[in-house]
C-alpha cells in the first residue's frame, strides 16, 4: 500500500477515520441526516422565538453581500497553505447555510468537501459533492469532479479516479484547482500501481505548485520513489532523461529544471539502491546515465562499485585513442574515412610538431568497455562519436572519468570534458532547408540514405516512389546521411522527367553523380577546392582525389591532437591522481586551442560551449 502522506496534510492523516463497510456507512448517513434535521429545527425555533421580527438574509443569486464574502473566502482558500485551509471550515459552513442557492455556494461546497476529506469525514463530503455535481457545467462542477476523485481514492477505487482526472487534464483554469487535480492524479496512479504514468505527471505536479510549497512536493516525490518497485524507477532512468533538444529548455526553462530535478531524484534513488544491494551492474548503469551524479559522501563508493573490474586509466606518452564502429555499412565507411584522414595527417606532419601514437578499438554493444580499454592502454586523448550511441557513451565516460574527448558526432549528453568537432544532422538539415525555402519550389523531402535501401536488389524490388513525390508537389530532396542513395534517386527522377532541387549534406557530397539543380553544404574550407589549403595537395597526391567529409574530420582531430599534445611532456603514468592532473592539462589546452590549420573550420577554436566554431553555408554545386 502506498503512503498517502501529502505536503501539509499531516493533520489529515492524524485525524483520519478508518474505512468502514456498507453497514457502518448506512449508520453514518442516518446519524448525519438526523443531526442535520435537528440542527435545522433548533435554528428555526430559536430564530422565531428570540426575534420574531428578524427575517433571515435573502439567499438570492448575485447578492452583493454574498459576492463580497465569497471573494474573501476564495482568496483565503487560494492563498493559504494546504494545512491551513482546514481553518476555513466554519466560515464555509456559515456561508453555505446563509446563501444556500447563491451561484457561488456551489464552489463553496466543493471547498468545504475538500476540507472534510482531509479530515476523514467522507460521508458529508460525498453529500456535498453529489449536490454540486448535479448542477450546470462550469468551474464548480469541474472541481467537484476533482474532489470526487479524492473520495474514490479514499474508498480504494483509484482507477475510477484516474478515469475522471484524465478527462479534466488541460480543462481546469484555476491554478490551485489544477494543481490539486494533478496531485490526485499522481496519487491515484501510484495507488493503481501505474508507476510510469504517475512519474509522467510529477513534473506537472511540481510546476503547478505554489513556489513556497515546491520543496515539500519534491520531498514527497522523493519519498514515493523509495516505495516504488525498482524496475519502474530503472525504466524512468531512460524515459525521463533530459534531452538537449527538448523545447522546454529554451521556451520554458523552469519546467526543464523540474524535469532535470526529477531525473536527478530517480538517479539518486537508484544509486542508493545499488549501494544498499552492492549491485555493481546497477551502479554502472546509473553512473553511465548520469556521470555528474552527486550523492554526498557515497559518491566515491558508488564510482568504485560502478567500476567493478574496469582497468585503471594510464598515460603512455602522446597516445590518442580512437573508437571506431562496424555496426552497419555507414558506420564502417565513416570509421575507415576517419582513420584514413587521421593516419595520413600524422604521416604528413612527421616530427615537426611531435609524433603521436594511435590506438583504436571497435565499438561493441557497450561502448564504455571499449573506451575504458583505450584509457587503460594509455590514451591521453580520446576520439569517439562515429555513431550517435558512441557519442552519448563517450560524453558520459568523459564526465565520469574526467578524460578529455573529441566528439565526431555531437552527443545529447553535455560534459565539460567533451569538445565537439562534428556537425549534427539537425544542423545540416536546417541549413539546407533554409536555402531551399528561398527557392519557393514546393515542399522539401528528407531522404536518409539507408545503404541497404540503395542496393541494386532493393532498387529492383522496391523503387523510390517518384510518381508519388510528383503528385505531392515535392520540389526538393534532401540528402544528409550519406552518398549511397543520391545517384539511384536522381536516376529514377530523371527517368520520369522530374527535376527536383537536390540538397547535399556534408557526408553526401562524396557521390560521383553530377546534377545541375543541386546545392552543397559548406563547412569552413570544406568542400576543399583551394590549392592553398594546408596539406590538401599532399592528400590529393596520395589518394588521387579530394577528401570526404569524414576524412576531413579525421584529419582535423589529428591536427588538434598534434597541437595540443606536442607541448606536453611525454610521460608514462599509472597513478590515478597524476593521470587526472595530466588530463586536466589537456582539457585546458583544448579550451585555449586556436589555429588556422583546420579544414572544417576557418575559426579553428572552441566556443564557450566546447563546440568547434564554424559557419555553415549553402552554395550551388
Amino acid at each position: 500500500m502506498n503512503s498517502r502522506i501529502r505536503p501539509g496534510h499531516a493533520t489529515r492523516d492524524s485525524h483520519r477515520s478508518p474505512r468502514t463497510g456498507a453497514t457502518a456507512l448506512q449508520i453514518l448517513v442516518i446519524v448525519a441526516t438526523r443531526i442535520a434535521v435537528a440542527s435545522t429545527l433548533t435554528v428555526s425555533g430559536c430564530s422565531s422565538s428570540s426575534n420574531p421580527t428578524a427575517a433571515p438574509a435573502p439567499a438570492l443569486a448575485g447578492n452583493a453581500e454574498a459576492q463580497r464574502q465569497f471573494r474573501r473566502l476564495s482568496q483565503a482558500w487560494h492563498t493559504r497553505r494546504p494545512e491551513e485551509r482546514n481553518q476555513l471550515e466554519g466560515e464555509l459552513r456559515a456561508f453555505v447555510q446563509r446563501y444556500p442557492v447563491d451561484d457561488q455556494t456551489r464552489l463553496a461546497r466543493t471547498y468545504l468537501a475538500w476540507i472534510l476529506i482531509q479530515k476523514g469525514e467522507l460521508v458529508e463530503a460525498r453529500r456535498l459533492i453529489e449536490k454540486t455535481r448535479r448542477g450546470p457545467t462550469g468551474t464548480a462542477r469541474d472541481f467537484s469532479r476533482v474532489v470526487e476523485s479524492a473520495l474514490l481514492i479514499e474508498h480504494g477505487q483509484p482507477l475510477e479516479a484516474i478515469r475522471i482526472l484524465r478527462q479534466l487534464q488541460g480543462k481546469i483554469i484555476d491554478p490551485v484547482e489544477r494543481f490539486l487535480a494533478t496531485e490526485q492524479l499522481v496519487i491515484a496512479a501510484l495507488d493503481a500501481n501505474l508507476y510510469s504514468e504517475a512519474m509522467a505527471y510529477m513534473v506537472d505536479w511540481i510546476e503547478q505548485a505554489n513556489p513556497r510549497d515546491r520543496s515539500a512536493i519534491r520531498e514527497s516525490i522523493a519519498s514515493r520513489l523509495r516505495h516504488m518497485p525498482q524496475q519502474y524507477v530503472e525504466r524512468a532512468l531512460d524515459s525521463l532523461e533530459p534531452k538537449t533538444d527538448d523545447p522546454d529548455r529554451t521556451r520554458n526553462p523552469q519546467r526543464y529544471a523540474h524535469k532535470v530535478w526529477l531525473y536527478q531524484a530517480v538517479s539518486k534513488q537508484l544509486a542508493h539502491d545499488a549501494l544498499r544491494d552492492k549491485d555493481a551492474q546497477l551502479a554502472a548503469r546509473v553512473v553511465d546515465k548520469n556521470p555528474s551524479l552527486a550523492v554526498g559522501p557515497e559518491s566515491a563508493e558508488l564510482l568504485r562499485l560502478a567500476a567493478g573490474g574496469e582497468p585503471p586509466a594510464t598515460i603512455a606518452g602522446r597516445t590518442v585513442g580512437l573508437l571506431l564502429s562496424t555496426s552497419d555499412e555507414t558506420a564502417r565507411r565513416r570509421s575507415n574515412e576517419i582513420a584514413t584522414g587521421f593516419t595520413a595527417t600524422i604521416g604528413y606532419v612527421g616530427d615537426t610538431l611531435g609524433s603521436l601514437q594511435l590506438t583504436f578499438e571497435e565499438e561493441t554493444e557497450n561502448p564504455l568497455d571499449a573506451l575504458a580499454e583505450l584509457s587503460a592502454r594509455g590514451a591521453a586523448l580520446l576520439v569517439a562519436g562515429v555513431t550517435p550511441s558512441s557519442a552519448r557513451a563517450a560524453a558520459r565516460y568523459a564526465e565520469r572519468t574526467r578524460a578529455p574527448v573529441l566528439l565526431l558526432n555531437p552527443g545529447e549528453f553535455e560534459s565539460k570534458y567533451v569538445f565537439e568537432v562534428g556537425v549534427s544532422v539537425e544542423q545540416e538539415r536546417r541549413a539546407l532547408a533554409d536555402a531551399f525555402a528561398k527557392t519557393g519550389g514546393g515542399s522539401l523531402l528528407p531522404i536518409d540514405g539507408d545503404p541497404t535501401r540503395c542496393l541494386p536488389s532493393a532498387l529492383t524490388t522496391a523503387p523510390f516512389p517518384v510518381a508519388q513525390w510528383v503528385q505531392d508537389g515535392v520540389g526538393g530532396l534532401l540528402f544528409v546521411a550519406g552518398p549511397a542513395c543520391v545517384g539511384p534517386v536522381i536516376e529514377q527522377c530523371l527517368a520520369r522527367d522530374y527535376h527536383p532541387w537536390v540538397g547535399l549534406g556534408l557526408d553526401a557530397q562524396s557521390t560521383s553523380t553530377q546534377y545541375s539543380n543541386s546545392a552543397v553544404l559548406s563547412a569552413g574550407r570544406f568542400p576543399l577546392g583551394d590549392a592553398d589549403v594546408p596539406g590538401l595537395a599532399t592528400f590529393e597526391r596520395q589518394f588521387g582525389r579530394k577528401p570526404t567529409w569524414f576524412e576531413t574530420l579525421g584529419r582535423d582531430v589529428a591536427q588538434i591532437a598534434l597541437e595540443v599534445l606536442s607541448p606536453l611532456p611525454e610521460v608514462r603514468l599509472d597513478d590515478a591522481e597524476k593521470v587526472s592532473t595530466y588530463h586536466g592539462r589537456i582539457r585546458q589546452a583544448l579550451i585555449q586551442y586556436q589555429s588556422d590549420e583546420l579544414w572544417s573550420s576557418t575559426s579553428a577554436r572552441f566556443g564557450p560551449d566546447h563546440k568547434l566554431i564554424r559557419k555553415l553555408t549553402v552554395n550551388p554545386r
